[in-house]
């Protein structure tokens, strides 16, 4: 008890600076993600009197068809874009680590999508995606599309890939930077000591690239992988999880529950398990940077 006593005094006054930053944390973090699962055990319309369910909001979810449906939505949104994501941000890095004329002016155009809005740019890619006057049918009539021009956002078997290409745009860049970081912090003296014992482009790739790289590696697959199922804006503002619930996503029916169904708890129960999993994602990404 003294040794606690005699430790709070000697660092009193790095407490009290930390302290304002805990308390905010608290309000703003803590106290909102408390209360919100204390929602989730209650049946609440948002007006009337809650009435307290417990567990059934959980029990009712994972018998509910459209959540498991949003579920794999997400999941095979997730496995293409994560990977597409991850390999097209590596390959960009590698090119644009070299030294060359413009490299900082390409650099720039790579990350440049990433700076907009998620709501600008889905409302960009709905002009672009337009069976009428869009873009896409327009480049495909000039290099001799001979088919029935595609709707891309009204058709169920196109829309989750028209809307995969463009998280992949949006967002390739911004991994490509975190590449590119990491590439920068290997030592010159490695690959010229590669160079040195004859190893060519693809072994210094294989054997030094890779592995030196693999914290970043994996931080950017759990980046990716997190950003899948938290996944709304592009959903919402270009399809609202349509045509015919064939791009609903876990978020765009939570928000369609609580707003539209006024199912206040049991919309808040999809975002706890969703919660969940990327707890458990992020546990796993940082014990494998850690073993690293």
């Amino acid at each position: 008890m003294k040794l606690n006593s005699r430790v709070f005094k000697d660092n009193r006054d790095a407490y009290l600076f930390v302290f304002p930053a805990l308390l905010v944390f608290a309000f703003f973090t803590i106290y909102p993600t408390v209360s919100g699962f204390v929602t989730s055990l209650y049946k609440w319309d948002g007006f009337t009197e809650k009435t307290f369910v417990g567990l059934n909001n959980y029990i009712k979810l994972f018998q509910d068809s459209t959540f498991w449906t949003a579920i794999s939505h997400n999941t095979y949104y997730a496995v293409f874009t994560v990977i597409a994501k991850v390999t097209i941000g590596f390959l960009t890095a590698v090119l644009l680590n070299g030294k060359f004329r413009g490299t900082q002016i390409y650099r720039t155009i790579f990350f440049t999508p990433m700076v907009m809005s998620f709501v600008a740019v889905g409302v960009l890619w709905s002009w672009i995606f337009n069976p009428t006057f869009g873009l896409a049918n327009t480049i495909l009539q000039h290099i001799g599309w001979s088919g029935a021009m595609p709707i891309w956002l009204g058709d169920p078997k196109l829309v989750l890939p028209a809307l995969m290409f463009v998280d992949i745009w949006r967002w390739s860049g911004y991994h490509t930077v975190l590449y590119l970081a990491g590439l920068q912090s290997i030592s010159v003296d490695i690959y010229e000591a590669a160079a040195v014992d004859g190893c060519n482009g693809l072994r210094k790739m294989l054997y030094i690239t890779i592995p030196q790289m693999k914290a970043v590696i994996i931080m950017n697959f759990a980046i990716c992988l997190m950003g899948a199922f938290n996944l709304f804006d592009l959903v919402y503002v270009t399809t609202k999880g349509g045509p015919y619930g064939s791009s609903e996503v876990l978020l765009t029916y939570m928000y369609k529950l609580a707003f539209a169904g006024r199912q206040f708890g049991y919309a808040t129960t999809i975002g706890y398990v969703n919660l969940l999993f990327i707890i458990v994602v992020t546990t796993i990404q940082l014990r494998a940077m850690r073993k690293d």
